[in-house]
């Protein structure tokens, strides 16, 4: 890890620490977020990130701050530590250069694991634990995976695959309460037959999560279903058909003419067929939730027209961190980081733009493969 990544790291966890004491919990849990991406075995972060989902205020970081701090002293005692093994002679042990010097002063994913690195003895190939994490992501053991992380975290650092795999794994998991709410008011909506924004929520929680089994299951609902809501509009259009019979009036017309002009003026409204304006009305009437839904602030509790200084900047940082990706032909690290923004905002435009996009090149891109 480049010592600018280190930096930015250390500094990001400094303002969440402060932010976690002042009971900004939000702004600390993406704090918490922005760290655990660019290192996803960062284990303070991790730790304050799992007091703030318990806590409803200000949380307690003295012990978090004494580690932030640690790192800059703790590597000359660990290193002193391995010289031990030579009892014969004391004076050797406090010598300045350890045996194993580090490169630099800064904080590394070593530094803040005290425990002891993973036994050279029991090696495991980089392929192997690719395998195995891979296995386990397509298999939601994530649990499993952040267990393999810990115990080969050296291997882990090396890979940037292996990142993106605990990266991913941490999203998903972070993720599930507002995953939640997604679904289960798609489930309520298709309940209540509207499919269309059932679809729109569904659409946000696969954003979050595409390999969930309800999204999954509730996908294949909402498909078998097709368009079951506009339906009803046009299964009332055919009683206007009854009108083909009063234009057998205008045949009576050919026999009685004063009785022929009565019916004329229903006619005239049945010509213009009018079965397509309650279409359009229908059209309106369902575009309508999509406008509630914009504005929703029950999800999340952040208006999205009013996002806070925090919050805009998050935004912009996870456009920025998608289009990186996007740029480099990394479709789904794109498609993850910009489906993020709907933890912050509920519906933003841009973002579901340059989803779509890199939905499509990611597609061609497998076909081809």
């Amino acid at each position: 890890m480049s010592t600018e990544i280190q930096n930015r790291i250390l500094t990001t966890f400094k303002q969440t620490l402060n932010l976690a004491g002042q009971g900004s919990r939000q702004e600390a849990l993406l704090g918490c977020d922005f760290i655990l991406r660019l290192d996803p075995l960062f284990e303070p972060a991790r730790t304050l990130y799992n007091r703030l989902q318990a806590a409803e205020g200000p949380v307690d970081t003295d012990d978090l701050q004494d580690a932030l701090e640690a790192p800059s002293d703790q590597p000359a005692p660990q290193a002193e530590a391995p010289p031990a093994s030579p009892t014969q002679t004391t004076a050797e042990v406090p010598s300045p250069p350890p045996p194993q010097p580090r490169p630099d002063s800064q904080a590394t994913a070593d530094d803040l694991f005290p425990q002891d690195k993973e036994a050279t003895g029991v090696a495991v190939s980089t392929d192997e634990l690719r395998a195995q994490m891979t296995q386990l992501l397509e298999q939601r053991e994530f649990q499993e995976i952040k267990k393999l992380a810990k115990e080969h975290r050296t291997e882990v650092a090396k890979e940037a695959d292996l990142q993106a795999i605990v990266a991913t794994v941490s999203q998903r998991l972070e993720a599930q309460p507002y995953l939640r709410s997604f679904i289960d008011s798609a489930i309520k909506a298709q309940g209540e037959g509207n499919l269309e924004e059932a679809r729109k929520l569904l659409e946000k929680g696969k954003n979050l999560d595409p390999t969930h089994p309800e999204v999954l299951q509730l996908e294949q609902q909402l498909a078998a279903a097709g368009t079951g809501d506009t339906p009803a509009p046009e299964a009332a259009a055919p009683p206007a058909a009854p009108t083909a019979p009063e234009a057998a009036p205008p045949e009576a017309a050919a026999t009685e003419p004063p009785a022929a002009a009565p019916p004329a003026p229903p006619a005239a409204p049945e010509a213009p067929a009018t079965p397509e304006p309650p279409a359009a009305e229908a059209e309106a009437t369902e575009q309508a939730p999509s406008v509630d839904l914009a504005g929703d602030e029950g999800i999340l509790g952040q208006p999205s027209a009013s996002l806070d200084a925090e919050s805009e900047a998050r935004v912009s940082e996870l456009l920025e961190e998608g289009q990186a990706a996007f740029d480099r032909s990394e479709y789904q690290t794109a498609i993850d980081a910009w489906s993020r923004i709907f933890l912050i905002e509920i519906d933003h435009p841009e973002a579901n733009r340059r989803i779509e996009m890199a939905r499509k090149l990611k597609e061609e891109l497998e076909r081809k493969v």
